[in-house]
Order: C-alpha cells, then sequence, then structure tokens
C-alpha cells in the first residue's frame, strides 16, 4: 500500500468481475490481479461470476481463504440474470446475476463500501450499485470498436448493427461513472470524445518475475511461437493464417521449421490445425519455457481491441517478435528499433526466415526491446490505480451518488 498522505485511510472496495480472475492465464486475468494487489493493503471484496469457459470452485475451494490480493471472494452462479432489455443495446450487456446484486446490497448494508470497481462496461449493464458510492470503470479496451472492426473486415450489416449499438451503451454508461480507466491514451480519447472527461490511462504492463533474456544469437530451435487466448476470434484468425499461410512459405526455405500455437481453451478451428510441423499447446501453466525455446515470435494480428500483453513477454526474453503494425497498437514500439514489421503473409514468412538465417542480426533489436519491455511494470500501472481510487473516494465524499452506470429500464 503506497505511504502517502492521501492514501493512509483504509477503504473498503468492492470489486465486481465477469469472470474468475484465475488463473493468471489471460491479459484480462493479469491485469486484474497486478492493478488490485496495488490495494492489497485496503480491505478488497470481489464480487465474480463465471465466463462460459471458468470451472465453478468447488465447496473446498470455496472454503478456503480468499487467495491474494483478495481479503473475501463471492463467486456466484451465473443462472438467474437481472435483465434490462432495450431495443438499440447489446442483450450480453444488459444484464447481471441476480446473486451478484443481492450479494453486493449485503455487504454493503453490513458495512459500507468507499467505492465499487467494475471490470469490463458490459459488467455494469444490470448491476444495482449501493446508492452514493462511486463508481469506477476499468476498461480493458472499447468494445464498440472491435465490434467496428469487425463489421468493417466482413462488410456484415448485422454486424455494423452491432456496433452500433454497443457504441450507444458505451455512450451511456461512460458518464455515469466517477472515473474510467482505459489501456492506451487511443481508448482513452475515444471515451473523452463521448463526453466523459476522467479517462484515465493506466497502461498495461508485465511482470518480469522468471522470465530469462537470452539474446537471438543463441537461440536455433527454428520454431515459431504464437501465444493467446486460442478461444478468441481474431487469435483464432490469427493462428490459422501462421499455420495456413506463413508456416508453408517458410517451409519452402527452412524445411524444418516449426510453429506452436499455445494458449488457454482452443476452438475446434485451432485444434485442427495441429499436424506435421503445427504444434497446438492447450492450457499451459508456465509460458516462460516456451520462451526460453523459440526462436522467434510472430503477432500476425488484424483484429481486436485494447493493447496486448503478449506482445511484452518476447520482448523481455530477447525473442525476435515478427508482428503486424495492428498487434502492437498502443505501444509505442519503433519498426526496425524493438519489432520486424510485416503485413503481408508472404512478408511475414520472409522476415522469419531471416531470423534463421542470421539470428545474430537481432541482438541490437532484442536488446532494445528488453529495454522497452522493463519501462512497463505494473508497479507503476498499479500506483496510478491506487492514487485515483483514492482521489474519487476524496471528492465523492458528501456528494450525492453519481448514478447507476446503466439505466437502460428508465426512459431517458
Amino acid at each position: 500500500m503506497l505511504q502517502t498522505e492521501a492514501t493512509t485511510a483504509l477503504l473498503r472496495l468492492a470489486w465486481i468481475c465477469p469472470y474468475f480472475p484465475w488463473p493468471l492465464n489471460s491479459g484480462g486475468r493479469l491485469r486484474i490481479h497486478h492493478l488490485a494487489s496495488g490495494l492489497a493493503g485496503h480491505e478488497l471484496l470481489l464480487f465474480a461470476y463465471p465466463s462460459p469457459d471458468d470451472a465453478f470452485p468447488d465447496a473446498d475451494q470455496l472454503a478456503a481463504p480468499a487467495p491474494f490480493p483478495w481479503s473475501q471472494r463471492r463467486c456466484l452462479p451465473a443462472d438467474d440474470w437481472r435483465r434490462f432489455d432495450e431495443p438499440g443495446l447489446p442483450s450480453s450487456a444488459t444484464r447481471t446475476p441476480s446473486a451478484l446484486n443481492e450479494a453486493l446490497q449485503s455487504a454493503h448494508a453490513q458495512r459500507p463500501f468507499d467505492a465499487v470497481i467494475i471490470e469490463h462496461s458490459y459488467t455494469a449493464g444490470g448491476l444495482c450499485p449501493p446508492k452514493g458510492v462511486p463508481l469506477i470503470l476499468n476498461e480493458h479496451n472499447i468494445e464498440s470498436e472491435y465490434h467496428r472492426l469487425r463489421a468493417l473486415r466482413t462488410r456484415s450489416l448485422r454486424l455494423g448493427i452491432e456496433y452500433l449499438a454497443w457504441r450507444r451503451f458505451e455512450r451511456r454508461t461512460w458518464p455515469r461513472m466517477a472515473a474510467v480507466t482505459a489501456v492506451s491514451a487511443a481508448d482513452a480519447a475515444v471515451i473523452g470524445r463521448a463526453g466523459h472527461h476522467q479517462a484515465h490511462v493506466i497502461e498495461n504492463a508485465i511482470a518480469s518475475d522468471g522470465f530469462e533474456f537470452h539474446l537471438p544469437s543463441t537461440r536455433r530451435s527454428g520454431e515459431v511461437l504464437f501465444l493467446g487466448h486460442l478461444a478468441y476470434e481474431p487469435n483464432i484468425l490469427a493462428a490459422k493464417r501462421l499455420a495456413l499461410e506463413v508456416l508453408p512459405r517458410l517451409r519452402r526455405r527452412h524445411p524444418h521449421a516449426t510453429l506452436t500455437l499455445a494458449g488457454r481453451c482452443p476452438s475446434r478451428e485451432v485444434m485442427a490445425l495441429a499436424g506435421p510441423g503445427v504444434q497446438v499447446l492447450a492450457d499451459p501453466e508456465d509460458v516462460r519455457p516456451l520462451y526460453r525455446r523459440a526462436q522467434v515470435a510472430c503477432f500476425p494480428l488484424e483484429l481486436g481491441a485494447g493493447t496486448s500483453l503478449k506482445i511484452l513477454e518476447p520482448l523481455l526474453c530477447g525473442v525476435p517478435l515478427v508482428a503486424t503494425r495492428f498487434a502492437t497498437r498502443g505501444w509505442s514500439l519503433t519498426p526496425g528499433t524493438h519489432y520486424t514489421l510485416s503485413e503481408r503473409s508472404a512478408d511475414l514468412a520472409t522476415s522469419l526466415s531471416a531470423v534463421f538465417d542470421a539470428p545474430q542480426r537481432w541482438d541490437s533489436q532484442a536488446t532494445s526491446g528488453l529495454a522497452f519491455a522493463k519501462r512497463h511494470t505494473w508497479s507503476q500501472s498499479s500506483t496510478r490505480l491506487a492514487h485515483l481510487v483514492h482521489s474519487v473516494v476524496k471528492s465523492q465524499r458528501g456528494k450525492p451518488a453519481p448514478g447507476r452506470p446503466q439505466h437502460v429500464h428508465r426512459a431517458e
């Protein structure tokens, strides 16, 4: 806990999460864990319900003490939803498990919360927060921007309508928060243009514990590595592109080149890519051995939102990074200095081949990448959030409630 005059008061905080923030195998879970760790000296009550790929804790797990940094955890079933259906709004963003609302109100009645922290705007749709308690929204990405890119890519009218629904929902949600955080200046600007002027940039970062740096000149495995949530559409598309378009071109020049697709919950499409030269590694417990073994990392993303935490990992380990410009969005990375920029599949294969041909040529780039990654630490980001929380609590005390995050049940 930060020892400053502004942050010495012990706070009681409710933290609302639309999935269990463990294990630490995704960017969202890592962000929640590390930002909450910066407030670990306070009383943090986690209210979470499972996502479709979450396993609900058994009785023994629920009886065990809450894992760090949580003081208490309430794991709530997602089988009875409180809905506020309204035309023109995304249905997945206008519902919250009734058990969560009941547990939140009950805990507040026992002892009032100083603030409620909400992960993702879509969690706010059916939420009934305690009256008079300031709400802080931690945006991991701009959902409407993701749907806009999907609509442009497919030229789908249905996806275009979905994009408009998300944009309308966000523009109604953000202004009702006491504060909103964003992962990048670009995302903060979107929030600001929507009429909310308290968008605070709290960047994603990396925890360097256990990662080992090895220069590219020492790497000779012939292995290309791609890491990500393999049930997420942008990562599925990237994995298919690597296996079906990039790797065959690379193997014409380097017949022994291999591709490892690693990440949680691989979709059937991704599992079907396994074969000669392609390994699909589901739910790795530890990614550090993968980076020690890889000769190069490749991230050919063309779709997504927010920023990708996985971009920093190869830089921290000295693994040469070949990526599209979109994959590095939100990071001030310089092509040629920190990574190799390639867009077309043929160019990606050429860049990968160049790393295999003369890995020592990437030693300087790896050293620059390491310096960049070390400048982005979770301690800095968690400090910013801690200061923001204290500032919001201090400014909101004695003021009227900022309002519910999403009044879809009221006429405006």
